[in-house]
């Protein structure tokens, strides 16, 4: 499972990890739908993400900004142990030590958490698959200072994830 919880001082650490490891900067331009058959989600990629450097995995795909200010990450995971979300979501609660929750929504088979922590946003929201097999997850954490032009992204990014 990748773990995408870092905190502030580590997002620049990311950056390099991520850009070391293999940069697929293709991907984010020229395909503008992302799906990932290992987990069975997918996301439109449209607006905002053209000029980010991607890395794809077998789990799933990460974007970061040219000047390293934004991180965002989708992956999938097994649900092996048969959890439920509000189990699950606990669970990434935990991971984000000393995090401000300052918004936080339930539905169905979808939680969304976001807030601060380091000093930057974090946004998260987990898709559970109708079987409960498997989950999605997207994480962004992005510095203040690109609030006002991420925001769209988020809610683009956000509402078109689906996982079957």
């Amino acid at each position: 499972m990748v773990q995408f919880f870092i905190l502030k001082s580590f997002r620049a650490l990311l950056v390099c990890v991520l850009l070391a490891v293999g940069v697929d900067g293709a991907t984010a331009q020229m395909d503008r739908h992302y799906q990932n058959g290992t987990f069975g989600f997918a996301l439109s990629l449209s607006g905002g993400l053209a000029d980010y450097r991607s890395v794809t995995s077998p789990e799933g795909i990460t974007f970061t900004s040219p000047d390293g200010m934004a991180v965002v990450n989708v992956f999938g995971e097994w649900n092996e142990a048969g959890q439920s979300l509000p189990a699950i979501v606990a669970r990434y609660k935990s991971e984000l030590p000393g995090a401000d929750f300052t918004y936080e929504w339930h539905g169905r088979d979808a939680v969304v958490l976001s807030g601060y922590q380091s000093g930057d946003i974090f946004y998260t929201r987990i898709a559970m698959s109708p079987d409960h097999s498997r989950v999605a997850v997207l994480n962004m954490i992005y510095a203040p200072e690109v609030k006002r032009q991420l925001d769209p992204v988020v809610e683009r990014l956000s509402t078109s994830l689906t996982i079957r």
